[in-house]
């Protein structure tokens, strides 16, 4: 639990503090919203020994103040971590039974950063994030690791700049000409660091982004290795951004002239926040696999949230009756470290358990058994035997105008965990070129294609190829490519909504497609056809007899059409509540496949 003293206990009643704490406030709810309480008067409130393992955070006095002075004695008594603000170079210091403690220093903070007082909630910001890596090691490494995507011709001294505006000691960021020696082999450092270091690719467009073969290599492997991409365009026109031959998402995330002190630092806590869904997503998945191994004689039980840990029991026959083992589980959202040993090892001995697994969750799964020489249990975390699909399966939709980070986020994760089940239960993939689903879906599939077959079937209209053709050989490297001629109408808008269309009945009447899945989706007044895109690709598909499945919350047009009533093709009342509202989306791709599997 974290106790969070609002400023005034401290005798702070100045409004720029309020700012600072609602900045924090802010950010700590969104990670962990049962566990921050916000204390507002200590008039009845006193620590007891259950919270000797909660977090208690105050505001430095310049004065003693008396039952805050009580309130810090019980902490301290009870061995609870206690983080002191700091707020003027005089009140550096906490008061005397807290003289070893460090405190969070603002004035310091804003002098590195480059910030003044008109942006102290973004230094709120900055101040949550090292309250959740320092007390969530298991999720953060000690700084966030940041791949910075970006052109040299012209994006060299920004990047730069952008390095520069951060703190050395609780941001890395990785730039090529910093990070690579002479004579190294550049472009195998840089996907090196990708995929074993980086939390988080930052791409940067600028005018020439387009020229860069390397910058679209970066995204491509970010789209491959799951890594959360952030958008950022520099100097660019407005909608300038849509020459990028792939999308990351449907906009980019800011857009901005130049690189400056305060919006480095706004970028940096937007990426922070896209890590912190991204991991959650990550535990999330392997919560779900303990679940799902309960028909199996496995139970778990949380030991701690701060490391993830987890009490594993396993019960099965033998010759001699029925058998229990247990053992720790560990889940990190990060890369591995040493001392990550230490505290599995500690509560293995207290709890006398027979193994333990270290388990690695960042990017792609992988045990760390041979590495720790800890004994392996290989079949824990198996997913269930997959279900085969006899034929393709159509993917509908793209990134709604203004949506907010979390959809952003359901999104990606719902179209990169179905698209890959899909593909490893030996179905194809079929889908119009959407630049917002290209990246996504076409190195997901590279795995999968054979010399004699690609998986992916991708549709265009010619109407467009002036959006698409930069791209063909990448097309044709990584699917079957079908190019719909263009329908004449009497307005340009006519023709638009024709070709569409037409491209659309080609589709759907694709010869393998079996079903339909949408995800987001413009809405009307977005789209380019009378109805929106979802809306038609639906009507096509009911209308040629094949399943539709639309996944709510993915937000857009998608919510809005189960919110109208949309009733998914599932038989149980439980799983047809999940496949419409839920965010596991690796069980609502295991529910669809087996639907589907049984067909």
């Amino acid at each position: 639990m974290i106790y969070f003293l609002r400023p005034e206990i401290s005798g702070l009643d100045d409004q720029i503090w309020n700012d600072f704490y609602d900045g924090a406030h802010e950010l700590l709810r969104k990670f962990r919203p049962q566990k921050v309480i916000e204390i507002s008067n200590l008039e009845h409130f006193s620590l007891t020994e259950d919270r000797s393992s909660s977090l208690l955070i105050f505001f430095v006095p310049h004065r003693d103040i008396y039952r805050l002075k009580k309130v810090l004695q019980e902490a301290v008594e009870i061995g609870m971590k206690i983080f002191p603000i700091s707020t003027s170079e005089e009140n550096r210091f906490p008061i005397e039974i807290l003289k070893e403690k460090q405190s969070f220093d603002i004035v310091t903070e804003k002098e590195l950063r480059g910030l003044n007082d008109n942006f102290i909630k973004l230094i709120g910001e900055c101040f949550a994030r090292e309250v959740i890596t320092l007390n969530y090691p298991a999720f953060f490494g000690k700084k966030m690791n940041i791949f910075l995507s970006h052109r040299r011709n012209d994006g060299e001294r920004k990047a730069r700049y952008f390095k520069k505006s951060l703190h050395p000691e609780k941001e890395h960021v990785f730039i090529d000409l910093h990070e690579i020696r002479t004579a190294e082999d550049a472009q195998k450092k840089i996907e090196a660091n990708l995929t074993e270091d980086a939390d988080i690719l930052i791409f940067v467009q600028t005018e020439t982004t387009f020229e860069s073969h390397y910058q679209l290599v970066e995204l491509k492997k970010a789209f491959e290795l799951d890594i959360p991409v952030l958008w950022v365009t520099l100097g660019l026109e407005k909608n300038e951004y849509r020459n990028l031959p792939l999308h990351p998402v449907g906009a980019p995330h800011f857009e901005i002239k130049k690189f400056t002190a305060d919006n480095v630092n706004q970028i940096t806590n937007y990426a922070f926040d896209m890590i912190r869904l991204r991991k959650q997503r990550l535990l999330d998945n392997v919560i779900y696999k303990f679940k799902s191994l309960k028909e199996k004689g496995i139970t778990y039980r949380a030991l701690c949230d701060k490391h993830n840990l987890y009490l594993i029991n396993r019960t099965s026959e033998s010759a001699f009756g029925i058998e229990t083992s247990k053992m720790i589980f560990k889940c990190l959202c990060r890369e591995y470290e040493k001392e990550d040993f230490e505290s599995l090892k500690s509560r293995s001995e207290e709890l006398d358990t027979n193994s333990n697994t270290i388990y690695i969750n960042k990017g792609e799964e992988k045990e760390l058994g041979c590495r720790t020489n800890l004994k392996k249990y290989s079949s824990l975390l198996k997913s269930r035997d997959s279900q085969k699909i006899n034929g393709g399966i159509i993917i509908s939709g793209s990134f709604p105008e203004n949506l907010s980070l979390k959809y952003q986020q359901n999104i990606i994760d719902s179209v990169s965990i179905i698209v890959e089940d899909i593909l490893n239960s030996g179905g194809k993939i079929i889908f119009g070129s959407h630049p917002t689903f290209q990246g996504l879906i076409l190195e997901k599939s590279k795995k999968y294609n054979t010399s004699t077959e690609k998986k992916v079937k991708l549709y265009a209209s010619k109407k467009f190829k002036k959006f698409y053709e930069v791209n063909m050989e990448y097309f044709h490297e990584n699917a079957e490519v079908y190019e719909i001629e263009e329908i004449k109408g009497e307005t340009e808008g006519e023709s638009f909504s024709l070709s569409l269309t037409k491209m659309r009945e080609e589709m759907i009447n694709d010869s393998e497609a079996i079903a339909l899945i949408t995800f987001g989706g413009k809405d009307a007044k977005d789209s380019f056809t009378k109805i929106p895109g979802i809306d038609e690709e639906i009507s096509l598909a009911e209308k040629k007899g094949i399943p539709v499945y639309v996944i709510g919350s993915t937000g857009g047009r998608s919510a809005t059409i189960v919110k109208e009533g949309f009733e998914n093709p599932i038989r149980d009342e439980n799983k047809y509540e999940e496949v419409a509202q839920g965010d596991n989306f690796r069980y609502i791709s295991e529910i669809i496949l087996d639907e589907l599997s049984r067909k």
